[in-house]
């Protein structure tokens, strides 16, 4: 029987109409046994169906599958039965053949997404093998992953496409189509192969992420698309678009993007990131967000997704709301901005103290579609704002309001908010800056202490040794010692009245301090009275203090008496006698005393006391003078 009476007998009835598919199926089983198939070559592990069958036409003498099998749903049905009946293949032999559309079809997914609209071949294999492989229907099949060369689709003479029941390898211009291209392939683009090649295959441990071959591929496809910087109009693609020089872009672009993995994910959020931010996370994503929670909202790409939202929480300064139903109740939990309306409401602060501290709490204003401005805080930062008033900060520390502005003066105490810098009504210090005045106990006693409060309101201490008593007392040079109490506000610290005399001696000495007459007296081991009276004398300098009326003595001036001037009393003592003894051996006359202008204290000039070379005095003199001055230190 020749072709043209093959065709006859599969495509009309004896009367001449076209049969039905039933009818041909009687036809087939009436000339089974007249089909000259005498050659009947065994298909290839993951040859494509229909060139398998054009290459069994075609070693038999035949040109074409019309009207031999029926070209409709069921047509893999169909053709598989043809070769069973009459080329007499073996269930093993067909299951190597491969129907990548009937996959598609029976895997309900979009035939355009998966498959090519044109046969793709490795130059490479067909020299080989001559025939078609199956797996290079599928348009993530970019390379070969035998032969690691790129894949053609046309005749780089007339673009001619090849056709199934073309010869491999062989164009209808003559051109012979077994050269390779010599382009390298990159590193990453042959792993992304690998593994789709194992997903295709179902070697599912070595697959990409563990994913079947439609998810694999798919997620390769919006992957590649993203990085490419597709728009959302270019997520509807074109007949053009499905064309092999298009899927090798956007397969080396998904490698580059899946082989370092989620650094180069990362990477491409923050170029398709909208700067600035505004309220929405689908505008400011825009196609990224169009692809993970749409084209790939399956459950398995929950990977995917996870990095996405936690990039949003980490770099994104919008706030995500109740809105946000795509987003995981875990990402909506943990995310860290929140609106300004939010945060009054949790931190119970007024919205305009929450927007001068600004910078505290990481403000950030993002636009909305309307063109309005909406103000976003960090959530962490909220516990910063728990700060109070002037008043209240002075009720706090135990403290009367001017010592308060005295410590913000000398930055121990940094107001958020300052009526002098901003033009606020109040004050605003943060609680955190108030607790590094509030001290802890340490177990310390001593039974000479005297409270702070006290201390300040009768020591008659200035601003600059207030402000160093505050600094030593946080440093712990001057320790407190309260009793059974576990934390000590500033006001009601306790301190030894020893520690601190000394510490208020060395403090002034150190810093030049002036001195009161009091101050001054206890200096010099003398009574306030005679302090006074060698003030009005003359012979103990003084200045005018800050208040008017007070007198003060500076530390040089101090210094310049104790060399001019010794006690007679101060004597005595070194030389082991009474002062009246004493008086009576000197030669000299004192400078100031009882006798001379009524005095209660003899005082003698250092220098007369050499002149009346009473060696063992001026000796005991010099030793005083300097015993006196290291009395300060």
């Amino acid at each position: 029987m020749g072709r043209r009476s093959l065709k006859r007998v599969c495509t009309r009835s004896e009367g001449g109409s076209v049969n039905t598919f039933a009818e041909r199926a009687d036809n087939w089983e009436n000339t089974a046994d007249s089909l000259p198939f005498v050659l009947r070559p065994r298909p290839v592990q993951g040859e494509l169906l229909d060139a398998y069958l054009h290459r069994l036409l075609r070693v038999n003498g035949y040109q074409e599958l019309r009207g031999l099998v029926e070209a409709s749903p069921l047509a893999r049905t169909s053709k598989l039965e043809f070769l069973q009946r009459h080329a007499s293949l073996q269930e093993e032999e067909l299951g190597r053949l491969m129907d990548p559309e009937h996959v598609v079809i029976e895997a309900k997914e979009h035939r355009k997404l998966f498959l090519t609209p044109r046969i793709r071949w490795c130059p490479k294999c067909v020299v080989e093998n001559g025939i078609f492989l199956a797996n290079w229907a599928y348009r993530t099949t970019v390379i070969c992953v035998k032969h690691r060369s790129y894949l053609r689709d046309e005749c780089p003479s007339c673009h001619s496409p090849q056709l199934a029941r073309s010869l491999p390898g062989l164009c209808k211009c003559g051109l012979i189509l077994t050269r390779s291209e010599d382009h390298a392939v990159p590193e990453p683009l042959y792993r992304l192969q690998q593994k789709l090649h194992r997903s295709l295959f179902c070697e599912g441990s070595q697959a990409l992420f563990g994913l079947t071959y439609f998810k694999a591929a798919k997620l390769a496809h919006y992957m590649g698309m993203l990085a490419c910087g597709s728009g959302k109009q270019s997520l509807r693609e074109s007949a053009l678009s499905c064309r092999l020089f298009n899927d090798r872009v956007l397969m080396t672009a998904a490698a580059n993007t899946l082989d370092r993995w989620p650094e180069s994910f990362l990477t491409l959020l923050a170029l398709n990131q909208a700067l600035p931010s505004t309220q929405s996370v689908r505008r400011d994503f825009g196609v990224v967000y169009t692809v993970l929670y749409r084209c790939l909202r399956g459950s398995e790409y929950q990977f995917l997704r996870d990095e996405f939202e936690k990039f949003v929480n980490d770099h994104w300064q919008g706030a995500l709301t109740k809105r946000n139903k795509s987003f995981s109740r875990g990402t909506l939990a943990k995310h860290p901005r929140m609106t300004l309306k939010d945060a009054t409401a949790k931190s119970k602060a007024a919205p305009s103290v929450l927007k001068r501290l600004g910078t505290i709490v990481a403000a950030a204003e993002v636009g909305t579609t309307h063109g309005r401005r909406i103000t976003t805080v960090e959530t962490r930062r909220l516990q910063h704002i728990d700060g109070v008033t002037l008043q209240k900060a002075a009720q706090l520390l135990h403290l009367q309001e001017r010592r308060i502005r005295l410590l913000i003066e000398a930055e121990i105490i940094k107001a958020d908010i300052s009526p002098v810098i901003y033009k606020a009504a109040a004050w605003f210090i943060s609680l955190h800056q108030l607790h590094r005045l509030i001290f802890h106990n340490q177990g310390h006693r001593a039974a000479d202490a005297v409270s702070f409060t006290h201390v300040m309101k009768c020591g008659k201490l200035t601003n600059e040794e207030f402000i160093g008593l505050v600094k030593a007392l946080m440093t712990g040079k001057i320790q407190t010692v309260n009793g059974s109490a576990s934390t000590i506000p500033l006001g009601q610290a306790r301190v030894s009245r020893v520690a601190l005399t000394e510490w208020l001696q060395k403090f002034r000495f150190d810093n030049d301090l002036p001195l009161s007459v009091d101050q001054a007296a206890k200096a010099l081991g003398i009574k306030q009275e005679v302090a006074y009276f060698l003030v009005r004398k003359g012979l103990l300098i003084s200045c005018s203090g800050r208040t008017q009326g007070s007198v003060q003595v500076r530390q040089k001036d101090l210094k310049s008496f104790q060399a001019k001037y010794v006690s007679l009393a101060t004597l005595a003592k070194k030389r082991g006698t009474s002062p009246k003894t004493l008086r009576l051996c000197l030669l000299c006359d004192p400078a100031t005393g009882p006798d001379v202008d009524g005095g209660r204290q003899y005082f003698y000039r250092v220098a007369d006391l050499n002149d009346k070379a009473d060696e063992r005095i001026a000796a005991s003199a010099r030793f005083l003078m300097h015993g006196n001055g290291s009395t300060i230190d």
